[in-house]
Formats: C-alpha cells, sequence, structure tokens
C-alpha cells in the first residue's frame, strides 16, 4: 500500500458506514471485520491471497470476502488463509503461493481456533 500514514485518532473505515461492526481482527498487513449477521469484510495487503477474494491485488477499502456466511468468529493470522509455506492451512500443503479464497480443513471441528505469525491451532468440542 503506498500511502502508510500514521493516524493519531480513530476514523470511520470507509466502506463500513452502516454496518453494525462486532469483531475486528488485524492480520500482517490486513485487517478483518464481522459484523452482526455473520458476514466478513477484508482489505489491506493481499500478497498473498490473504484477502480472500481469489485476488492477490491490494485493497485501501473493506470489502465482503466471497463464500462464507454466518461466521461466529474471526481472526487474522499473519496471512490468513494465503501463505500456507509452514503447514498453517491445515490441508497438508507447504506451499509458499497460498490459498486465495477461505476453506475447509479437512476433518476439523473446532470450538475455538487461534493463529499467529506462522501457525494456527483448534481446540476441539470435549467429548
Amino acid at each position: 500500500m503506498a500511502d502508510r500514514r500514521t493516524r493519531r485518532k480513530p476514523v470511520q473505515v470507509v466502506g463500513l458506514a452502516g454496518e453494525t461492526v462486532v469483531q475486528v481482527s488485524g492480520g500482517r498487513d490486513h485487517t478483518m471485520a464481522r459484523t452482526d449477521d455473520g458476514t466478513v469484510y477484508t482489505w489491506g495487503s493481499n500478497a498473498y491471497g490473504q484477502l480472500g477474494d481469489g485476488t492477490q491485488a491490494a485493497r485501501t477499502t473493506p470489502a465482503v470476502v466471497p463464500g462464507v456466511a454466518n461466521v461466529i468468529d474471526v481472526m487474522a493470522g499473519s496471512h490468513t488463509w494465503g501463505d500456507g509455506r509452514d503447514g498453517q492451512l491445515g490441508d497438508g500443503s507447504t506451499t509458499s503461493s497460498g490459498r486465495t479464497t477461505p476453506g475447509i480443513v479437512p476433518g476439523l471441528t473446532a470450538d475455538a481456533v487461534a493463529m499467529g505469525r506462522d501457525f494456527a491451532f483448534a481446540i476441539e468440542p470435549a467429548g
């Protein structure tokens, strides 16, 4: 992103006015927001496909992530579902090109997830 000015006070995020944002999570160079109806918006760097829109084009304003609905929690990792070189996508691959759209982790049912720079983990339901 060409413009990296520092803001000294909060501003309304362009593209989210009128939405009821209930959760925000920041990744390495991108941001995710979840609204009260379970819609997920992303914006920022997209070098690894971390915005989930099927491209690698950066975006300065939020856009809906296609193919996901009724989301109850978001957590932005370093590159979210983009970069998978360390296996953090959970699909058995270790490609640095990653995945440019959200995907299912085969065999995973989780009560909670957490992400870090180069890892992700999930807590399976008890029982």
